[in-house]
């Protein structure tokens, strides 16, 4: 096989850093972090102390060394200070306290529950009857086996009973309320929330029928009201506003909902709000009325998607696009004591993006206010007793996290200069440091053409552990940086980079269009390259595709890097791998995740089988986000060693229909043309996909990827 070469220098085991320090001046470049003079934290090009962030405010750990699986909801405890519950998607509901991050389960029914790690899912919400304890009812909803076969789930609304002393539930104290059979994987909704009449009130997504929506004969699609006191199961409440319509059921309080995953009520005001999850083009945020229509499928966020589009439905209080977020997640209207800069305002997130904003309730006008963007998959917000307001993140620990101010320091912060950074050299920006180790892939991902550089720094005596999967941990301190070319001119070199904290971070320096000098940019921005358009990213942009389910490094793995380089002592080829063991760049440089002789073929790789090159296009380019606990909104696992059978990809519908495919499965065998795989690659706009880091279809994997689905006969194949 023909294989490119990248000459790597001659680097001493021990002198991947060097001792010089990257100190200087600040300027006053477009984007840098400020005018003064400030001194460089990064010596040698290892990583610093985490910048102060730019935003006002930021999330602060409350409970370290929490580690739930995939939550869905956090409540404190009713009655005891400083504890909380939380549910986990796969059917655990648990408790745990402010000082002790120990995990007690109080009820596990994960044998009965159908979950999905990417979808909405499983065990989906729960809530304290407001008499509790005296009333000892929790309520939750979540996804058991279907009890049909023409149906994937049934959506369940149960009571358990706590026991006397709080510390179980039984399962076998289970009071069923309500069942649903769901059609479909996608759109289930499922939060609980009691209105200030004792009422509960249950969201339910449209099932994945967007017909549903406007559909009151059936439950999906809507926001119920019912009462849990009343008639078993439950009574209806004589002031629900369809109680009285023939055909429809009694039990909606209003309609028009995709997939509404989370809402609250306002306590101060008694106004509910929920956070409406679109389809291929708006998230839209809404205040929740009785009997009101919310309009889809007719409209999604501000968009209408088909006549008539004068309905009579509800506007959102606010709504964004997927250039934006992927997923909104329904918060609180803030009435805490600590942050008074937000008393009364609406707080809501995004899943994927993980940015929060904060909007006036009560004005469809204003222009929402971004508080922070941390780059961590959120799936619900939490509040305490005193109002301050928690985010619930899905994944790797610490899961409850706390909404604080963010003073700004007047602490070390990144150098605003490329050539500070000690990642380059100080005289002539555009070179290298001498301790920078080059390194190439076997297949870059796509960045619409433009040419990438590539170099690793290390701390000193840090080294790599391999995973058993291939995928490489880089030791605190570590530093990748990245330059991107556009016909040979340098546009941005980025440095993603592991602080002290163990926390990885992207930041982005622009260059300057004589090349003299890049500068650090705080936010995002577009460039002109001739008739491209290309988009410098955010911090927390960099996080949407290195993402944690993908081990943040996407280009460290074995068969990224399993390739010949030049041998600087010989001049001949040696293996990269090879090479970097001989530098003593491993921890256990026998670790089996290290074992070559499977590498990622190339596109132009004639002598790999096209399938092989397809899977490695789509696990390079797709399986950051597209894997188990990934953040791409699908069933897909496109990770190149997941078995054709077991990618959730073949003849599966869509989880998000977008304007144009309809009709179509995520991979018909033999059918490109009907593939939404194949046919969002030839696409731009929001209709393209990825979402992030690139804007054009990439022409060389378009036929590799086509000529793959052509030539399957069914779904087992690789």
């Amino acid at each position: 096989m023909r294989r490119r070469t990248v000459v790597v220098v001659a680097l001493a085991a021990a002198g991947l850093v060097s001792g010089c320090s990257g100190g200087g001046e600040s300027g006053a470049g477009d984007g840098g972090i400020g005018s003064e003079p400030i001194e460089s934290s990064m010596l040698g090009c290892v990583a610093p102390e985490r910048p102060p962030s730019p935003f006002a405010y930021r999330l602060e750990t409350l409970i370290e060394g929490l580690d739930l699986e995939r939550p869905t909801v956090a409540r404190p405890d009713p009655v005891e200070p400083g504890r909380w519950w939380a549910l986990e998607q796969a059917g655990r509901l648990v408790t745990f306290t402010e000082t002790d991050p120990s995990i007690r389960v109080l009820l596990d029914i994960s044998d009965r529950i159908v979950v999905h790690p990417n979808f909405e899912i499983g065990a989906l919400g729960f809530a304290f009857h407001p008499g509790f304890p005296e009333d000892p009812r929790v309520y939750l909803t979540f996804t058991a086996h279907p009890e049909t076969p023409e149906t994937v789930a049934t959506f369940y609304l149960s009571a358990f009973r706590v026991d006397a002393d709080l510390a179980r539930i039984a399962p076998e104290s289970e009071a069923v309320l309500l069942r649903v059979a769901l059609p479909t994987e996608f759109h289930h909704a499922g939060t609980l929330e009691f209105d200030p009449t004792g009422m509960l009130l249950v969201s339910l997504g449209d099932g994945g029928v967007p017909e549903n929506g406007q559909d009151r004969t059936t439950l999906l699609g809507s926001l119920l009201r019912i009462d849990v006191d009343g008639p078993r199961p439950y009574g209806i409440p004589s002031d629900n506003p369809f109680s009285s319509e023939v055909g429809a059921r009694p039990e909606i309080y209003a309609s028009g909902l995709r997939n509404m995953w989370k809402f609250s009520v306002d306590h101060a005001t008694d106004r509910i709000f929920g956070g409406d999850v679109g389809g291929g083009r708006r998230e839209e945020v809404d205040r929740i009325d009785a009997g009101r229509d919310y309009g889809w499928p007719t409209w999604e966020g501000t968009i209408c998607l088909g006549e008539p589009c004068d309905d009579g439905s509800v506007p959102p209080l606010a709504d964004y696009g997927h250039g934006v977020g992927r997923a909104v997640v329904g918060g609180y209207v803030y009435r805490g004591r600590e942050l008074s800069a937000l008393d009364g305002k609406l707080l809501y997130g995004d899943w994927r993006s993980a940015k929060i904003w904060a909007v006036d309730p009560d004005d469809s006008g204003s222009e929402p206010d971004l508080l922070l963007e941390e780059g961590e998959s959120m799936s619900s917000f939490a509040e305490d007793g005193e109002g301050e307001v928690y985010v619930v993140t899905r994944l790797g620990g610490d899961n409850l996290r706390r909404i604080v101010a963010n003073p700004q320091s007047d602490g070390d912060a990144l150098p605003d200069r490329l050539s500070r950074t000690g990642c380059f050299d100080v005289d002539r920006p555009t070179e290298p440091a001498d301790h920078l180790l080059p390194y190439e892939v076997n297949l870059p991902l796509w960045s619409d053409g433009l040419e990438k550089d590539r170099w690793l720094s290390l701390p000193p005596e840090g080294q790599i552990r391999v995973n058993p999967d291939g995928d490489w941990d880089l030791p605190v301190g570590s530093v990748l940086v990245k330059s991107f070319r556009s016909s040979g001119r340098l546009v941005e070199t980025r440095l993603f980079m592991r602080h002290p904290d163990g926390v990885w971070a992207g930041y982005t320096y622009e260059w300057e269009d004589d090349e003299t000098e890049a500068w650090l940019r705080r936010g995002s921005r577009q460039v002109e390259l001739g008739d491209l358009l290309w988009t410098l990213p955010t911090r927390a942009d960099c996080l949407g595709c290195h993402t944690k389910a993908a081990g943040r490094t996407l280009g460290l793995e074995t068969a990224q890097l399993d390739r010949g380089v030049v041998n600087p002592e010989t001049a001949g080829e040696i293996s990269q791998i090879t090479l970097w063991k001989q530098l003593g760049l491993f921890e256990d440089p026998t670790a089996p995740g290290l074992e070559t002789g499977d590498p990622l073929r190339a596109l132009d790789d004639r002598e790999a089988a096209t399938a092989t090159r397809a899977r490695d296009y789509l696990h390079v380019n797709c399986s950051g986000c597209h894997r188990p606990d990934g953040s791409g909104l699908s069933s897909m696992d496109l990770r190149r060693a997941t078995p054709g059978s077991e990618m959730g990809l073949c003849n599966r519908e869509p989880q998000i229909e977008v304007e144009g495919f309809e009709g179509m499965s995520l991979l018909t065998p033999g059918v490109p043309q009907q593939s939404i795989l194949w046919r969002r690659m030839t696409k731009t706009g929001a209709r393209r996909m990825p979402p992030l880091g690139s804007a054009i279809p990439d022409l060389g994997a378009i036929p590799i990827v086509r000529f793959w689905i052509m030539g399957m006969d069914g779904c087992d194949e690789r």
